[in-house]
C-alpha cells in the first residue's frame, strides 16, 4: 500500500527522531556518542564546566572510559544500563548539543530542508491547530526555523498574523530540551544555560510514561488521524511509550514515515502492523515534498 497525500486538515502529529535535523548538523545518536568521546569531554572549557557543576576528575574519566568501550551505539542506550552515570552523560548531551546549536544558528536558513515546506504549509497557508510536533530531541531548531523566518522576512500585519498562526503549533518535547524557546534563545550557550538544560533532560533511564510530557504526546497521537514518523528509528520502547495501545488511536487512521536505512526486520515488523514506509533511500526533506501537498 502506497503512502498518500497527507491532509494537514485533518489532525496531524509528526514523530520527529533524531534524523529529522542530521541536515541543520545535529548528529546522529551514534554520531552524538563519538563527538562526546573524542571532542567535548577531552577539551578544557568541558572540565572547567564539569567541575564547576559538582564531577570530579576521576569521574569524568571512569564515565568517559565506560563509554568508550560500550557496545551501545547511542549514549541513550548506554545510560539506560549504567544508571550511575545518567547526570554526567545528561551533561555532556547537554553541552555538546548546546554547542553545535551556537555553531548553527545561521546555517539552518542556508540549507536545502523539510523545515521551507512544513513553513509554507502551515504558517503561510494557516494549517494550524490541529498540528503537533512530537520530538524525541532536546535541541530547538524546529522551533528556531519557523520564528526565524517570521521575524526575518515579515513586518507590520503579516508579521502579527504569521506570530498568531505559530502560536497555535504545539511542539511537544517528551525527553526535555535545551531550554524553552523563546526565553532560551537558540545558539545560547553559558554557564547557566547548560546547567539548567543538564537538569531538563529526560534521559530513558527516568521514568518518563507518567510525565506531564509524554501525557501530553499520547493525547496527541490518540485524538489523531495522522501519525507521521521522520528520521526515527522506531525503537520498540519508545514506540510502547508513545503509543501503548494501538487499538485506541482514531479511526480510520494512517501511520506512515520515513526508513531511511532502516533494518529490514523492523521495517517488516512495522508493515505487518500497519506502518505505512518510504523506501530506505528517501530523506526527510523528498519524503515531506512527496507526501505533503503545497494546498
Amino acid at each position: 500500500m502506497e503512502i498518500q497525500p497527507i491532509d494537514l486538515k485533518k489532525p496531524t502529529v509528526f514523530i520527529l527522531g533524531a534524523g529529522a535535523s542530521t541536515d541543520f548538523g545535529f548528529p546522529t545518536g551514534l554520531e552524538l556518542k563519538e563527538r562526546i568521546i573524542a571532542s567535548d569531554i577531552p577539551s578544557q572549557e568541558f572540565h572547567k564546566l564539569a567541575k564547576e557543576y559538582g564531577f570530579t576528575p576521576s569521574h569524568i574519566k571512569e564515565f568517559r572510559d565506560a563509554l568508550s568501550w560500550t557496545e551501545h551505539s547511542t549514549i541513550d542506550m548506554f545510560l539506560n544500563e549504567l544508571t550511575n552515570f545518567r547526570d554526567i552523560g545528561a551533561f555532556s548531551t547537554a553541552y555538546s548539543l548546546l554547542k553545535i546549536e551556537s555553531r548553527e544558528v545561521d546555517n539552518i536558513f542556508k540549507a536545502r530542508n523539510w523545515y521551507r515546506r512544513i513553513f509554507n504549509c502551515l504558517i503561510e497557508r494557516d494549517n494550524t491547530g490541529i498540528v503537533v510536533f512530537v520530538t524525541l530531541n532536546y535541541e530547538r531548531s524546529l522551533e528556531h526555523y519557523l520564528y526565524g523566518r517570521i521575524t526575518s522576512n515579515k513586518g507590520g500585519k503579516a508579521k502579527e498574523t504569521a506570530l498568531q498562526r505559530l502560536g497555535k503549533i504545539k511542539i511537544i518535547h517528551p525527553h526535555g530540551s535545551l531550554g524553552q524557546f523563546p526565553k532560551v534563545r537558540f545558539g545560547d550557550f553559558n554557564k547557566k544555560v547548560l546547567f539548567l538544560a543538564a537538569k531538563n533532560l529526560y534521559i530513558p533511564t527516568n521514568d518518563l510514561a507518567d510525565t506531564q510530557q509524554y501525557k501530553e504526546a499520547q493525547d496527541a497521537i490518540i485524538n489523531s488521524t495522522n501519525i507521521v514518523f521522520i528520521g526515527f528509528g522506531y525503537h520498540e520502547d519508545i514506540l510502547v511509550r508513545l503509543i501503548p495501545d494501538i487499538n485506541q488511536l482514531s479511526t480510520p487512521h494512517v501511520i506512515c514515515g520515513t526508513a531511511l536505512n532502516l533494518d529490514n526486520s523492523i521495517r517488516e515488523s512495522l508493515v505487518r502492523r500497519g506502518y505505512l514506509l518510504d523506501s530506505d533511500n528517501i530523506i526527510a526533506e523528498t519524503f515531506i515534498n512527496d507526501h505533503i501537498p503545497l494546498k
